[in-house]
Order: structure tokens, then sequence, then C-alpha cells
């Protein structure tokens, strides 16, 4: 049986972690057919309940997991450019696997997904980033695969527009999400399937992802890849942190490192709609 490493880096969470467990717990049913699930926490620096709350979860239904308590006094951002904050969302990500991995010692696991505590989603339309059946169907075996995460539905202005602005990059000349370029999909990035009529234009090529739930080929990082912040391209910040290097999105710079090492099968289904809390 296959097996995957499911990862979330938490903090201060305490109002999001109830609806987190129970979906966490309902992919794992959907995928069960398929896939032995692993959980890797990463918590750190929580002033709420969050440690306690996590402490008292069943994970009974886990093959095994682990929740990495941590006190790292670092600062908690928003959502800015900041080498500080990146640097620690890279580190945070990477040891989140590198935990698991060391927990786990004793298993090979074949895909690492990435859950933000954050989010809702549907675990019987999102169990595909995992399963990924439509692109196999056609195929392809993606090394990164993500759903389409989406602003809340509390406000309604908003509630259809792109959460991970951040992450989401079209093409490799890309240093932002440029929307309008969202009408040329048809023609420069979607794959023509013979799925249904609802799925037949929900799988899309795209140069780099995250959205809040992505699932990874676990391959590269047993063979050294790590999660970073820098590139040697110019990026939205302008931030020179190396001589020929820069600041970049933590979750940009894992996909950029794939593609250098030939990990360059990069999709997103717009089906798997994932909503930021």
């Amino acid at each position: 049986m296959k097996k995957v490493l499911l990862c979330s880096i938490i903090r201060n969470q305490q109002d999001n972690l109830n609806l987190w467990f129970d979906q966490i717990k309902k992919i794992t049913e959907e995928i069960s057919f398929e896939y032995e699930c692993y959980l890797s926490i990463f918590e750190n620096d929580s002033v709420d309940n969050t440690k306690e709350m996590l402490s008292s979860f069943d994970f009974s239904f886990l093959k095994d997991f682990l929740i990495q308590k941590t006190t790292l006094k670092t600062e908690q951002y928003g959502s800015i450019w900041s080498i500080k904050r990146i640097q620690n969302l890279a580190f945070y990500r990477q040891s989140c696997i590198d935990n698991g991995f060391n927990k786990f010692s004793n298993v090979t696991f074949d895909k690492i997904a990435f859950i933000e505590p954050d989010t809702k989603y549907n675990p019987k339309w999102s169990k595909e980033l995992i399963l990924a059946k439509h692109p196999e169907s056609v195929g392809i075996k993606p090394d990164v695969y993500s759903g389409w995460s989406l602003r809340s539905n509390k406000n309604p202005k908003e509630s259809m527009y792109l959460y991970d602005t951040c992450a989401s990059r079209q093409l490799k000349s890309d240093i932002y999400w440029n929307f309008h370029r969202e009408d040329e999909w048809k023609n420069q990035s979607l794959i023509k399937t013979f799925f249904s009529h609802e799925d037949s234009y929900c799988l899309h090529s795209i140069y780099s992802t995250f959205n809040c739930f992505c699932v990874y080929n676990a391959e590269p990082f047993y063979k050294g890849i790590k999660w970073g912040y820098t590139n040697d391209r110019l990026n939205p910040s302008n931030i020179k942190v190396n001589d020929n290097e820069y600041l970049e999105c933590d979750t940009v710079n894992i996909v950029e490192t794939f593609r250098k090492n030939n990990y360059d099968k990069i999709f997103l289904n717009r089906n798997c709609i994932i909503r930021h809390l």
C-alpha cells in the first residue's frame, strides 16, 4: 500500500483546529483503500489553546502521527514580504518533513501533503490531490499537485478571488500572479482531457503553486532537496539576500528547486477548491 505524510505547520489556530481535525480524518478515510496516512505537525509558540487541543485529539485513525511542539520565540507575521518571516516558514516546513522522516524512519513515503490549518475544503473532492486520478488518466504523474485556494465566504465580494497570489505563478516569466492572464488559460495552460463535462476543464499546468493544500512527490526530499527562501531570478520583493540571490516565497522556491532537479510536472486542479478562513 502507498504511504503519504500529511504535514501541517500550526500556530495560534484554536478557532480552526476542530474543522482541521475533522477534515484530516475524513480525507484519511477517503483514501484508505490506497494510502496509509501518517501525520507530522510542527507547532510553535502558540499562546492560545492550540497546544492543549492538539493533545486532546484522537488520531487513532492514522497509521501513526507526530506532534512537535516547540518554543522558538519567533515573531508571528501577517502576509508580508519579510526575510525573517519567509526564512522562518521555510524552516518550519522543512522541519515538519524532517521530523516525520525521523519519526517514521522505517517508512518510505510516496507523497507529502501540506495542508494549512486555517482552511475549509471538501475531502471527497480534495482527495484527488493525493490520489491524482485525473492526471494519471492522461499519463501524467504529478511532482507537485495543488488545489485552488479562494478567499473566505465570509466576504461575498471576495469569495471568488484567488487567495494564494504569492505562490501561484502561471508562467516562468511571472514574478507575481497575473490576474489578466487567466482568460488565456484555455489556450495556453489548459490540458484537454476526456473527463466528464463537469471535470473537463479542471486540470492545469502551472509554473508554481501551493494554494493551501499541496501534494509533493516525496522522492526529491529523500534525495536531499530542502525548502529554501532564495532564488537567482528577479522576484516581487527585489530584496537581495546573497550575491546572486533574491528573497523568494518559500512555496515558490521549493517548486523552482524541484524543476531544477527535473521534477517539473506541476499541476493545479480548480475543482478542488480550498477556502481560506
